[in-house]
Protein backbone atom coordinates (compact mmCIF):
# COMPACT_ATOMS: atom_id res chain seq x y z
CA UNK A 1 0.00 0.00 0.00
CA UNK A 2 1.28 3.38 -1.01
CA UNK A 3 0.68 6.14 1.39
CA UNK A 4 1.33 9.52 0.27
CA UNK A 5 2.70 12.18 3.27
CA UNK A 6 3.25 15.72 2.44
CA UNK A 7 7.59 16.22 3.87
CA UNK A 8 5.99 19.13 6.29
CA UNK A 9 4.77 16.28 8.12
CA UNK A 10 8.91 15.59 9.04
CA UNK A 11 9.77 16.99 12.24
CA UNK A 12 11.77 20.32 11.75
CA UNK A 13 14.63 19.02 14.15
CA UNK A 14 15.66 17.04 10.98
CA UNK A 15 16.65 18.83 8.41
CA UNK A 16 16.18 17.99 5.01
CA UNK A 17 19.09 20.21 3.39
CA UNK A 18 21.41 18.31 6.16
CA UNK A 19 20.32 15.46 4.39
CA UNK A 20 20.98 16.36 0.92
CA UNK A 21 24.10 17.50 1.92
CA UNK A 22 25.56 14.37 2.86
CA UNK A 23 24.28 12.66 -0.60
CA UNK A 24 26.32 13.15 -3.50
CA UNK A 25 24.39 14.30 -6.03
CA UNK A 26 25.63 14.14 -10.05
CA UNK A 27 23.37 13.94 -13.52
CA UNK A 28 20.10 12.38 -12.86
CA UNK A 29 21.75 9.39 -14.99
CA UNK A 30 24.34 8.67 -12.47
CA UNK A 31 24.33 7.46 -8.86
CA UNK A 32 23.98 9.85 -5.78
CA UNK A 33 26.15 8.43 -3.55
CA UNK A 34 24.86 8.54 0.28
CA UNK A 35 28.14 10.14 2.13
CA UNK A 36 27.09 9.56 5.68
CA UNK A 37 27.15 6.38 8.22
CA UNK A 38 26.76 2.70 6.55
CA UNK A 39 24.87 -0.46 8.03
CA UNK A 40 26.69 -3.52 8.55
CA UNK A 41 24.62 -4.62 4.93
CA UNK A 42 26.41 -1.67 2.91
CA UNK A 43 23.05 0.72 3.07
CA UNK A 44 23.22 4.39 4.04
CA UNK A 45 21.06 4.77 7.23
CA UNK A 46 19.73 8.22 8.76
CA UNK A 47 18.28 8.95 11.79
CA UNK A 48 14.69 10.87 11.48
CA UNK A 49 12.23 10.79 14.05
CA UNK A 50 8.95 10.25 12.07
CA UNK A 51 5.55 8.37 12.51
CA UNK A 52 7.26 5.48 10.72
CA UNK A 53 10.11 4.77 12.53
CA UNK A 54 13.67 6.19 13.50
CA UNK A 55 16.00 4.67 11.71
CA UNK A 56 15.84 4.99 7.99
CA UNK A 57 17.83 3.52 5.34
CA UNK A 58 19.15 6.58 3.65
CA UNK A 59 17.75 5.90 -0.01
CA UNK A 60 14.48 5.34 1.62
CA UNK A 61 14.07 8.59 3.11
CA UNK A 62 15.77 10.13 -0.58
CA UNK A 63 12.81 8.25 -2.35
CA UNK A 64 10.15 9.49 0.35
CA UNK A 65 11.66 13.08 0.04
CA UNK A 66 11.83 13.17 -4.02
CA UNK A 67 8.07 11.74 -3.99
CA UNK A 68 6.19 12.54 -0.73
CA UNK A 69 5.35 8.69 -1.01
CA UNK A 70 6.49 6.35 2.27
CA UNK A 71 7.78 3.15 0.26
CA UNK A 72 6.02 0.46 2.07
CA UNK A 73 7.54 -3.05 1.41
CA UNK A 74 10.41 -2.97 -1.10
CA UNK A 75 12.22 0.02 -2.83
CA UNK A 76 14.53 -1.45 -5.93
CA UNK A 77 17.70 0.25 -7.13
CA UNK A 78 18.16 -0.22 -10.35
CA UNK A 79 21.71 0.36 -10.50
CA UNK A 80 22.16 -1.85 -7.72
CA UNK A 81 24.49 0.47 -5.85
CA UNK A 82 22.81 0.27 -2.12
CA UNK A 83 24.35 3.61 -1.10
CA UNK A 84 22.66 5.35 -3.82
CA UNK A 85 20.05 7.66 -3.23
CA UNK A 86 18.75 9.26 -6.41
CA UNK A 87 14.90 8.78 -6.92
CA UNK A 88 15.27 7.93 -10.65
CA UNK A 89 17.16 4.99 -9.85
CA UNK A 90 14.41 3.65 -7.26
CA UNK A 91 11.29 2.16 -8.02
CA UNK A 92 8.69 0.05 -5.54
CA UNK A 93 8.38 -3.53 -6.31
CA UNK A 94 7.41 -6.70 -3.92
CA UNK A 95 9.54 -9.56 -2.68
CA UNK A 96 8.50 -11.46 -6.57
CA UNK A 97 10.06 -8.36 -8.25
CA UNK A 98 13.14 -8.40 -5.47
CA UNK A 99 13.48 -12.28 -6.38
CA UNK A 100 12.98 -11.40 -10.23
CA UNK A 101 15.13 -8.53 -10.25
CA UNK A 102 18.07 -10.39 -8.04
CA UNK A 103 18.03 -13.48 -10.42
CA UNK A 104 18.45 -11.39 -13.64
CA UNK A 105 21.59 -9.87 -12.61
CA UNK A 106 23.25 -12.61 -11.46
CA UNK A 107 23.48 -11.88 -7.44
CA UNK A 108 21.79 -15.43 -6.07
CA UNK A 109 23.83 -17.72 -3.89
CA UNK A 110 24.18 -20.92 -5.47
CA UNK A 111 25.41 -24.44 -4.67
CA UNK A 112 28.06 -24.97 -2.07
CA UNK A 113 28.07 -21.26 -1.49
CA UNK A 114 25.19 -20.88 0.24
CA UNK A 115 24.99 -20.56 3.72
CA UNK A 116 23.09 -23.33 4.94
CA UNK A 117 24.61 -26.02 1.94
CA UNK A 118 25.55 -29.50 3.60
CA UNK A 119 27.90 -29.71 0.61
CA UNK A 120 30.65 -28.09 -1.16
CA UNK A 121 30.69 -27.86 -4.84
CA UNK A 122 33.24 -30.27 -5.05
CA UNK A 123 31.54 -33.01 -2.98
CA UNK A 124 28.36 -32.19 -5.65
CA UNK A 125 30.99 -32.94 -8.28
CA UNK A 126 32.04 -36.12 -6.90
CA UNK A 127 28.48 -37.46 -6.28
CA UNK A 128 27.73 -36.55 -9.54
CA UNK A 129 30.36 -38.55 -10.98
CA UNK A 130 30.12 -41.85 -8.50
CA UNK A 131 26.27 -42.13 -9.86
CA UNK A 132 27.36 -42.36 -13.01
CA UNK A 133 29.30 -44.90 -12.43
CA UNK A 134 26.74 -46.49 -10.38
CA UNK A 135 24.18 -45.71 -13.53
CA UNK A 136 26.48 -47.64 -15.38
CA UNK A 137 26.86 -50.73 -12.85
CA UNK A 138 24.22 -50.78 -10.63
CA UNK A 139 24.80 -53.50 -8.71
CA UNK A 140 27.72 -51.72 -7.15
CA UNK A 141 25.90 -51.06 -3.93
CA UNK A 142 28.52 -48.93 -2.75
CA UNK A 143 26.86 -46.19 -5.17
CA UNK A 144 23.40 -46.22 -4.31
CA UNK A 145 21.82 -42.84 -3.22
CA UNK A 146 21.63 -44.61 0.20
CA UNK A 147 25.25 -45.14 0.49
CA UNK A 148 26.02 -41.76 -1.41
CA UNK A 149 24.37 -39.82 1.55
CA UNK A 150 25.98 -42.11 4.37
CA UNK A 151 29.19 -41.36 3.13
CA UNK A 152 28.89 -37.48 2.90
CA UNK A 153 26.88 -36.89 5.98
CA UNK A 154 23.87 -36.28 3.80
CA UNK A 155 20.27 -36.90 3.50
CA UNK A 156 18.85 -39.30 0.68
CA UNK A 157 17.08 -36.15 -0.26
CA UNK A 158 19.90 -34.30 -1.02
CA UNK A 159 21.53 -36.68 -2.92
CA UNK A 160 18.33 -37.38 -5.37
CA UNK A 161 18.56 -33.43 -6.04
CA UNK A 162 22.19 -33.20 -6.52
CA UNK A 163 22.07 -36.27 -9.13
CA UNK A 164 18.57 -34.80 -11.03
CA UNK A 165 20.33 -31.44 -11.54
CA UNK A 166 18.02 -29.85 -8.50
CA UNK A 167 20.77 -28.68 -7.10
CA UNK A 168 24.49 -27.56 -7.09
CA UNK A 169 23.78 -27.51 -10.98
CA UNK A 170 26.58 -27.87 -12.88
Amino acid sequence: MIRKVSIFDMPKAWRVDLFWSRVGTYSLNECWPYLGCIDKHGYGHVSIRTPFGILWRAHRAAFYLATGVYPQGFLLHRCDNRLCCNPHHLWLGTNDDNMADMVSKGRQVKGGRAKNASLTDKQAEEIRRLWRFHCRHPWDIQTTQAALARRFQTGTGTICCVVNGRSYCE
